[in-house]
């Protein structure tokens, strides 16, 4: 505020840090004449830049003074232009990577505190995912550039600085794409993570807690790390490798390379587990797994069904009850119990082909009877070629038609079966190692045949086929070896089928 000159007629204020300038004309004032040019003066005086719309104004302000001259009268007789200041750099979200958070976070800032997120379309409570996967090329958001500021002017002349806008220096690596238009993209699939300024993709996932309710099921295309357990009912999958450090429930677990479990599994016979390559474990209980190569567990395996692509060893590891399928060597401290829990091992076979040969041969088996029905129909017509109405003769057509379509799918299928048994074939081995104990009530499937343990037999031993294919045991103290049947009953799997199909028949 500005202080008014003695005897003055006039109080003027510069306001709003010299944005304003406010005159005030004293009640009672005679000014006549001289009173604009007295007020312009003292304006000029406070360094008043004068314009044209301030003499106008200053003018009006004199004119309400003379319609009454007992009363105070102001105006603002000059305004300067307020600065408009730049703005910073912002990253603008892609609304996918905020899910439920306020939307009045969905512009990160230079300041901004760290962003929590969490996957926004929910389908149901086990879908429902904490975390953000997307795929390689897919918008993450817009960096966009600061906004230059204007400067603003004050009733003096003088310029007022407006503020300069910050550009948001936003970290990255590898992992993210900064495109000149400002677009930011992931350069790999994988799941974001914001963490202030920072913005990355990670191929490799960790859980530090359970998968629950609270994270929901996982399909990662990388390496996936659980620092707890994964509880009932939730899904887990991963391109690469998996790594559970707690205890797994009847939940459904499947790695695209290895399969490790820290904790062990406890699946109630509900869950499924499967690796593509490996998998090593605590212990296993009452669950269904498929290693496409070798299966390591620590401990036991319990009332498991259980398929090995190549190798079963551990040699610390005792098997009881449900059934394991092993294609290569097997290396096993104990199988079965003294309570003679029905255990089945079989050797040199994998599951899998062996539940696709079994379909094969019974589709076979159809394929071969309708084409030996169809075939009979046909050769009965040809007979009589020369008598055919012109029905029979269309029969006949439809029926050669029918021998070519069976013809071509038994042939399919039983090169897809040869080629299946000779793919398993270069792995298949009879080989067995048991190193403490083989219980009473366990059955040994070595290819064609089986055999049941009646008593028990005190390891260290190896099962395996003679050069005749005869399975035999050997001591592996004494390096003695025996035919199996010495110790247990062995029996033709063709002749005990055949049997049963006697007896059924």
């Amino acid at each position: 505020m500005s202080e008014p000159h003695e005897q003055s007629p006039f109080i003027i204020n510069i306001r709003e840090g010299g944005l304003e300038c406010e005159v005030t004309v004293r009640a009672g004032m005679d000014l006549e004449s001289t009173g604009e040019a007295m007020c312009l003066g003292e304006l000029r005086d406070l360094e008043v830049e004068i314009t044209s719309d301030v003499n106008k104004r200053v003018a009006a302000l004199l004119l309400l003074h003379e319609t009454d001259k007992e009363q105070e009268h102001s105006l603002v007789v000059a305004q300067g232009q307020e600065p408009r200041h730049g703005k910073d750099g912002r990253l603008e979200l892609n609304p996918k990577l905020l899910g439920p958070v306020d939307a009045d976070v969905d512009e990160l800032g230079c300041n901004s505190a760290d962003v929590v997120l969490e996957h926004a379309e929910v389908v149901d409570h086990h879908d429902r995912s904490a975390f953000i996967l997307v795929e390689a090329g897919e918008r993450l958001g817009t960096l966009h550039e600061p906004v230059d500021g204007v400067d603003g002017r004050s009733v003096k002349g003088e310029t007022i600085a407006a503020k300069v806008g910050k550009a948001l220096v936003l970290n990255t690596d590898e992992s993210v794409v900064v495109k000149a238009c400002g677009a930011i993209e992931a350069a790999m699939s994988g799941v974001v993570v914001i963490d202030g300024k920072k913005i990355r993709v990670l191929q490799k996932l960790e859980v530090h807690g359970n998968v629950d309710f609270h994270t929901g099921n996982i399909d990662f295309p990388g390496d996936v790390v659980i620092n707890k357990g994964v509880k009932d009912c939730f899904n887990v999958q991963a391109s690469c490798d998996i790594i559970v450090r707690g205890l797994v429930e009847a939940a459904s677990i499947h790695a695209g390379r290895d399969l490790e479990l820290l904790g062990g599994a406890a699946c109630r016979e509900k869950g499924e587990l499967s690796a593509v390559r490996d998998i090593r474990a605590r212990y296993l209980n009452e669950c269904d797994l498929r290693a496409g190569r070798n299966l390591t567990v620590e401990k036991e395996i319990i009332n498991a069904h259980v398929a090995v692509g190549a190798d079963l060893l551990s040699p610390n590891c005792t098997i009881i009850g449900g059934s394991t399928f092993v294609t290569g060597s097997c290396d096993i401290e104990e199988i079965g119990s003294e309570r003679n829990i029905p255990t089945q091992i079989t050797l040199g076979k994998e599951r899998e082909a062996a539940r696709l040969t079994t379909a094969a041969d019974e589709l076979l088996e159809m394929i071969q009877g309708k084409l030996a029905k169809s075939q009979s129909e046909h050769d009965q017509l040809q007979h009589n070629t020369s008598k055919l109405t012109p029905t029979q003769a269309e029969t006949m057509t439809e029926l050669q038609f029918e021998i070519g379509t069976y013809s071509r799918l038994e042939g399919t299928l039983s090169s897809a079966v040869s080629g299946m048994d000779q793919a398993v074939g270069e792995v298949a081995s009879v080989d067995l190692t048991v190193q403490r104990q083989m219980w009473r009530g366990v059955t040994i499937v070595l290819g064609d045949c089986e055999a049941f343990i009646e008593e028990p037999i005190k390891g260290p031993f190896r099962i395996s086929l003679d050069s005749h294919g005869k399975p035999i045991l050997t001591d592996l103290i004494s390096d003695s070896s025996v035919e199996l049947s010495a110790v247990a009953r062995v029996r033709s799997r063709i002749e005990a089928e055949g049997a049963d199909e006697a007896i059924a028949a």
